[in-house]
């Protein structure tokens, strides 16, 4: 949430005291708290809301792209969903050696450097494209996922299968010259098929009862069998 207030020389003369407004509701999943020397660059949306991405220091000129079409895909998505984002503030940040690609946490998407990352001098076309539906799907997470929480993870399927294929109609509004509702069988539709006709396959609602169950879940069915 947004700073509320700061008082300098709190609770000792080097320190400042720093209150931040109250937090919505939220899933304990979706919490997050990043403390760092990071710089971050700011647009400001139509609505008056902030949107920023975070860095750390000497590269944060590579996550202009990933704000400048994070910004448009989230108001995109405001008109689509016709219901504006819930918080007060949004922000993405690029963690070194995160272990996920990104984590949708409510007001704070985290990501992995690869994914968000994108140099026009230096990074692929596939590399583009990679950041932008990451973006994308991150940010259809805020109302799928975390304005809307399932009761429990065996409906995970809900959750990250409405995400996979939003983030297609994300991507091809800021760049529709890739045609992306023509990519979605090759990227997601197809690959799919092959893994649900393999033994391994599963059902999309599973009783999930502990951790490993969890983790288990986060596979091609729930994401891209929708």
């Amino acid at each position: 949430m947004p700073v509320k207030n700061e008082v300098a020389g709190q609770p000792s003369e080097s320190l400042t005291e720093v209150t931040f407004d109250k937090s919505v509701p939220m899933v304990t999943y979706l919490v997050c708290f990043i403390v760092c020397d990071f710089t971050y660059k700011e647009t400001i949306l139509s609505s008056g809301m902030p949107f920023r991405v975070y860095a750390p220091n000497g590269r944060i000129e590579n996550s202009q792209y990933a704000l400048d079409i994070g910004a448009k895909i989230l108001q995109m998505y405001e008109g689509m969903f016709d219901l504006l984002f819930p918080l007060p503030k949004s922000d993405m940040a690029a963690i070194p050696d995160y272990s996920s690609g990104a984590t949708e946490h409510w007001g704070i998407i985290t990501f992995r450097e690869t994914s968000i990352f994108y140099n026009q001098n230096q990074s692929s076309a596939v590399n583009k494209q990679r950041v932008a539906s990451v973006v994308a799907h991150e940010l259809a997470h805020q109302w799928f996922g975390n304005l809307v929480t399932l009761e429990w993870w065996n409906d995970l399927w809900l959750n990250e299968g409405f995400a996979s294929y939003v983030e297609f109609k994300g991507v091809d509004h800021v760049h529709p010259e890739w045609e992306m509702e023509s990519q979605f069988p090759v990227i997601n539709l197809q690959p799919v098929f092959v893994d649900d006709s393999k033994l391994s396959s599963h059902p999309i609602v599973q009783t999930v009862e502990n951790p490993d169950q969890i983790n288990a879940m986060f596979d091609t069915i729930s994401y891209d069998k929708v």
